[in-house]
């Protein structure tokens, strides 16, 4: 399963380490193995995890528009 990459650039933001609506859609989505394999790459780096309503194009969009601003 690909990672959606709809993001407003220059934001990055991978939703697998922070979105937690996106992993919850992840886990219920993939057999064990599969996620193994989306998990592999984030190994121990920390994380941390949002848990409000936008989507994580919104928060591209977002963050975009508040770089814009200043």
């Amino acid at each position: 399963m690909a990672i959606d990459r709809n993001i407003a650039f220059p934001v990055r933001f991978n939703p697998l380490k922070h979105h937690r609506n996106f992993i919850l859609n992840i886990v219920q989505k993939n057999k064990p193995e599969e996620l193994v394999n989306l998990l592999n790459p984030i190994c121990n780096n920390y994380i941390d995890i949002y848990t409000g309503d936008f989507t994580p194009q919104e928060i591209g969009e977002e963050v975009a528009n508040q770089l814009k601003k200043e």
